[in-house]
C-alpha cells in the first residue's frame, strides 16, 4: 500500500512524535509492516476487516502492552502514542507501534524443534497465569465466524457457483470431502458443547511464525488474536504445529506446561481447537471463493489452502 506512506509519516510524526523516514518490510501477515527511524521502530498498518474490528485491535493491543507491564518479557508488545492510544486511524486502516527486535520469526511451515516447543509452553504458563492481572481483554468465543455461510455453501454444492474463476474450483474440492467435512463439524459441535474449564488470557496463534528468536531472546508476536480461552486454544498448537498436520504429537510441552502450572490439559479441548483451527479455515476460504472475486495470488493462495485443509480433515481426523 505505497499509497498510504504519506499519511503513515504523518501519523508517526503527530502520535508517536517519530519523524525520520519509514521503509516498508515484506514479511507477516494480517497487514503491511515498516521499519521507522533507522530501525528503531517497527510499525503496522493494520487491516480493518469489519466494523468491530478497530475496537477489538485496540482492547488486543492494549492487552499486550498491559502483560509487557506486568513482567512478561516474552510478550512483543505495542508503545502507546502520546495520548496514550496503542493503535491510531489511519485511513480505514489502524497503526500501531512497537520497538524493533533483532530477530528472526519462524515460518508456519516449520517443523519445530521439541526445544522450542517445550520453550514456547514455558511462555504460555506464563501468559495463562497473568490472568487477572490485566484489565479487559477480548473474550474468544469457540464458535466459527464464518459457520453460516459454509453450512449454506454446504447446502448449494448442487448448483454452479459463479462468484469468480475459482468458484467451481471451491465446489469441487468441498464437493468431493464433503462428508468428511461435514463429520467433523459434527464432532466439533459435539466438543463445544461439552464447555471447557476456566478461561485464561490466551494468545491464539502462538505458531512457528509468531515465535521471533534473536541470540538468546524469544519473544511472541502479533497480539492481534490475543483474548480469554480455554488454556487449550493455545496448547494445541504446541502438541501439533499447524503448518504441518502429519506430525506425531508431542507430549514434552505439555509435560512442560502441567510442571509449571500445576494444571491438566483436557485431550477433548486441545482436539476442539485443532479441528476449529483447519474448519475456520476451510469456512473463511470458502466464503471468499463462492462470492465475488478475480485471479489474484490471494484467491490462488485461498483456492489452494481450502484443499489442503480439506486434506487434512479427511487424512488425520480428530485426534
Amino acid at each position: 500500500m505505497p499509497w498510504i506512506e504519506p499519511g503513515l509519516r504523518r501519523c508517526l510524526r503527530e502520535a508517536w512524535g517519530i519523524g525520520a523516514g519509514v521503509r516498508a518490510l515484506l514479511v507477516g501477515g494480517g497487514g503491511q509492516h515498516w521499519v521507522a527511524e533507522g530501525g528503531r521502530w517497527f510499525v503496522t498498518v493494520h487491516e480493518l476487516p469489519g466494523e468491530d474490528a478497530y475496537a477489538d485491535l485496540a482492547a488486543c493491543m492494549r492487552t499486550a502492552r498491559e502483560l509487557a507491564e506486568v513482567g512478561l518479557g516474552f510478550v512483543a508488545a505495542p508503545v502507546a502514542a502520546r495520548d496514550g492510544r496503542v493503535v491510531v486511524p489511519l485511513e480505514g486502516y489502524a497503526v500501531s507501534v512497537r520497538a524493533y527486535l533483532d530477530g528472526v520469526a519462524g515460518d508456519f511451515f516449520d517443523v519445530e524443534a521439541v526445544g522450542d516447543r517445550v520453550g514456547v509452553a514455558g511462555m504460555l504458563a506464563g501468559l495463562h497465569g497473568a490472568t487477572g492481572r490485566v484489565a479487559a481483554p477480548p473474550v474468544r468465543a469457540v464458535g466459527l465466524g464464518a459457520r453460516g455461510a459454509l453450512e449454506e455453501a454446504i447446502g448449494g454444492l448442487r448448483r454452479s457457483w459463479r462468484g469468480g474463476p475459482y468458484a467451481e474450483d471451491a465446489r469441487t474440492v468441498l464437493g468431493r470431502d464433503v462428508r468428511v467435512l461435514r463429520e467433523a463439524l459434527g464432532r466439533f459441535d459435539a466438543l463445544a458443547a461439552e464447555g471447557g474449564g476456566p478461561r485464561v488470557v490466551t494468545h491464539g496463534e502462538p505458531h512457528p511464525g509468531n515465535l521471533l528468536r534473536g541470540g538468546a531472546g524469544r519473544w511472541l508476536i502479533d497480539w492481534d488474536t490475543v483474548g480469554m480461552a480455554p488454556p487449550e486454544r493455545d496448547l494445541w498448537m504446541t502438541v501439533w504445529p499447524p503448518g504441518a498436520p502429519g506430525r506425531p504429537a508431542l507430549r514434552a510441552p505439555l509435560d512442560r506446561y502441567r510442571e509449571l502450572t500445576g494444571r491438566d490439559v483436557g485431550a477433548a479441548g486441545l482436539e476442539l481447537y485443532r479441528l476449529r483451527w483447519y474448519l475456520n479455515d476451510i469456512a473463511i476460504f470458502t466464503a471468499l471463493l463462492r462470492g465475488p472475486h478475480e485471479a489474484t495470488a490471494d484467491t490462488r493462495k485461498a483456492r489452494d489452502a481450502l484443499a489442503a485443509s480439506l486434506r487434512v480433515l479427511a487424512a488425520f481426523g480428530p485426534s
